[in-house]
């Protein structure tokens, strides 16, 4: 055979093969499919709580990695998938997080006895981690998944105590009083309002629906790099200068199919400052 017949033969039969690259990201890819949950979580030197976790992550930190993408589900349903890419050839091994536009997130992870570790930070903040920490001042995100243990039971969800409406609580309403069709207008928006947990968004729409997000503290780089969902979404009317939100779906099952009544005491288009059945005044600002 000439000696450049011999040399087509044997690029033949490398590229049939396939490069080593290529087999170790075909087995690392492997690896990381099916399910998994987030057991542990610290965000720039903050360890975020077990009970965070669990109630204003997705699906309570569960997520599923089908191929080269992330999917979440919310409580009410919904998905929300983010792509990934991975450099298994380097040490330590690259992870990030893409979007159409570009990179949310930059990183590394690891095998480490059955748990998946991850380690990002947003490209635009930092340099990318070269270790597995996420100390005050860096930025980054360390996250610790594991293979959900489906023989356990899920973890108990707090709950808010039952409460029913007696006599409806006098109304007052900073300067003229308003008609219940005259709040329902100035209400269409989206409104913030700060509690022990942190900071909760509230997206009421004009056809009467509406959808609240966790802003927390702990958990603002892990919602920026991978995705925000809903606390609860349902229903929302005015009636007799109540605010009257029905809970459809929410993060806490025992909630679901619920009214929760806000007093109305004053809104206007800059803040809204209600009364809840326990009495206690809460007040919330308009955000774009």
């Amino acid at each position: 055979m000439p000696r450049s017949s011999a040399c087509l033969v044997v690029l033949f039969l490398a590229l049939a093969a396939g490069s080593p690259a290529s087999a170790q990201m075909d087995l690392e890819l492997a690896r990381l499919q099916g399910r998994w949950v987030v057991t542990e979580l610290a965000e720039d030197g903050q360890v975020v709580a077990r009970e965070a976790i669990q109630q204003f992550l997705p699906g309570g930190g569960q997520v599923e990695i089908i191929n080269n993408t992330l999917v979440f589900t919310s409580s009410d349903g919904g998905k929300s998938a983010k792509t990934f890419s991975i450099d298994p050839t380097t040490y330590p091994k690259r992870f990030a997080m893409t979007n159409r536009g570009g990179i949310d997130g930059v990183g590394i992870y690891q095998f480490d006895q059955g748990k998946l570790v991850i380690c990002l930070v947003n490209p635009n903040e930092a340099p990318r981690p070269i270790d597995f920490a996420a100390p005050t001042g860096s930025k980054r995100i360390l996250m610790v998944l594991r293979r959900p243990d489906l023989s356990l039971p899920p973890p108990p969800l707090t709950s808010t105590p039952q409460v029913t409406a007696k006599e409806p609580l006098p109304r007052s309403v900073t300067g003229a009083v308003l008609t219940d069709d005259q709040i329902r207008q100035m209400l269409v928006g989206n409104w913030k309002f700060n509690d022990s947990y942190g900071s909760m968004l509230v997206v009421a729409a004009a056809d009467g629906s509406y959808q609240t997000f966790r802003e927390n503290n702990e958990l603002s780089r892990f919602q920026q790099v991978f995705t925000r969902t809903p606390v609860s979404t349902g229903t929302w009317r005015v009636e007799g200068g109540q605010l009257q939100m029905r809970i459809g779906n929410s993060t806490a099952p025992d909630r679901v199919g619920r009214t929760v009544p806000l007093f109305v005491r004053s809104v206007s288009d800059k803040d809204f400052i209600f009364v809840d059945l326990l009495g206690r005044v809460g007040s919330a600002v308009k955000v774009p």
